[in-house]
């Protein structure tokens, strides 16, 4: 009893959690059409669920949201994403898996990069003496660089499961109905979409 009660607890927020705003996340992608909302790329067509979403002990959001690519009668691509947010509103890790053409790819973890450390240009009575140039940092946005990172991971794992011979079992009839899956690029597109409005709509 004490175990069922706190994983129920896992999956509820604590006052003033963090969210994302389901609702906006269907607007971006053509709204929802019950439990599904569908989009395009230049590509291909894809449909998402709604946004799972749970709270660990220290009140992170973890978000999960599963994205198949349209084609015929079965998924040939079936890829999970899953965003770690503080209760400061911040993405902190992100990953994608799932399959594609029957075999298994894992993008592994992307995690939030630390800020710049921007040096402090020399005062007037240090004087100019013996000091190196001072340098301009271009502003970064971590996000930005968690979204890049995530899309180069995930090509390399889809281009990786699909040079392996282990491949998931499926149906035959189902294979041959669905044909492959589009190329890594569009499929990476397509999910960057959903990842893209993840990001964006999170209620800080």
């Amino acid at each position: 009893m004490k175990r069922t009660l706190s994983i129920l607890l896992l999956a509820l927020p604590l006052a003033d959690a963090v969210e994302v705003d389901v609702d906006a996340v269907g607007r971006d992608l053509n709204g929802w059409q019950g439990s599904v909302a569908r989009y395009s790329t230049a590509g291909a067509a894809f449909e998402v669920g709604q946004p799972i979403m749970s709270w660990d002990e220290s009140n992170n959001l973890i978000v999960e949201a599963e994205i198949r690519e349209i084609r015929r009668s079965s998924p040939v691509y079936d890829a999970k994403v899953r965003l770690l947010v503080s209760p400061d509103g911040l993405v902190r890790r992100a990953s994608v898996k799932g399959t594609v053409d029957g075999k298994v790819f894992d993008s592994g973890e992307v995690t939030r990069p630390e800020p710049a450390v921007i040096p402090e240009a020399p005062s007037a009575e240090e004087g100019a003496e013996g000091v190196g140039p001072v340098v301009d940092v271009a502003p970064t946005d971590p996000d930005e660089e968690m979204r890049q990172a995530l899309d180069q991971q995930l090509v390399a794992a889809i281009e990786r499961a699909r040079r392996s011979e282990k491949v998931v079992k499926r149906d035959l009839s189902s294979w041959l109905l669905s044909g492959a899956a589009s190329e890594g690029e569009t499929l990476v597109e397509g999910t960057a979409v959903v990842v893209s409005s993840l990001f964006r709509r999170i209620d800080r």
